[in-house]
């Protein structure tokens, strides 16, 4: 039944946001060791967030989409993985941007339905014929007027953090194999719905270093592509 309701999320990506394609930026870093640490097990990094949330449930699954196609192997404990990997998302506080600009304003100047009569003089006195002559409308600009639009853009963003737990046991330090952010911005506020294109956005570049922010653009469909495929 979750997973079911996991698949009808991704299918609402295609369904109901299917016309405006979604930008994520990701930034990537890793260790010599992120090959080397392939047995996971995911907890949340949110505060107050516990492992049997219902918005991490789903995050996790998600996650484990574009892991496990790359080699990563869940744990059934934490005790039993060498990698932790914290998974943190959240969304700012909305921001709005207003502009102004000036629109030209038109009005019929010419032509257009005018209304005749003529008179007319005979043996039988006086004759008046009215009626109605259609010339081509013409249109010239009038003044200008002032147009106000205002928007309202979210950031959002998670990150992907790989605890090495080997390294962990033998120094209590926490040390990370490898640390995935991504951020998005726009006018959705949906968390729940933005939450997987953020981890789909990712996919590429978990446990690697990108070098640099990487901008991703999928359409929903890729999205649903992304963390339903089984291949690399």
């Amino acid at each position: 039944m979750r997973l079911a309701l996991f698949f009808l999320t991704l299918v609402c990506l295609s369904g109901c946001n299917s016309v405006h394609p979604y930008t994520v930026s990701v930034n990537s870093f890793s260790s010599a060791k992120a090959s080397e640490l392939q047995r996971y097990y995911v907890v949340p990094g949110n505060p107050s967030t516990t492992e049997d949330d219902l918005q991490f449930q789903e995050a996790k699954f998600y996650l484990e989409q574009i892991l496990q196609p790359k080699g990563f192997q869940p744990a059934d404990s934490l005790a039993k993985a060498n990698l932790a990997i914290i998974l943190t998302y959240g969304m700012g506080q909305p921001q709005t941007y207003t502009s102004t600009s000036s629109v030209p304003v038109y009005k019929q100047t010419g032509g257009g339905i005018h209304p005749y009569s003529q008179v007319t003089y005979g043996i039988y006195g006086a004759q008046v014929t009215s009626g109605t002559i259609y010339q081509q409308p013409t249109y010239s600009v009038v003044g200008q007027e002032t147009k106000i639009t205002s928007k309202t853009v979210y950031s959002r963003w998670a990150r992907i953090d790989a605890v090495d737990m080997k390294e962990a046991r033998k120094t209590n330090k926490v040390t990370s194999a490898w640390d995935t952010r991504i951020e998005s911005s726009g006018t959705s506020g949906d968390l729940r719905q933005i939450i997987p294109v953020l981890i789909a956005g990712a996919k590429d570049y978990v446990a690697t270093s990108t070098g640099r922010n990487v901008d991703v653009v999928m359409t929903p469909q890729q999205v649903n592509a992304r963390l339903l495929s089984k291949g690399q």
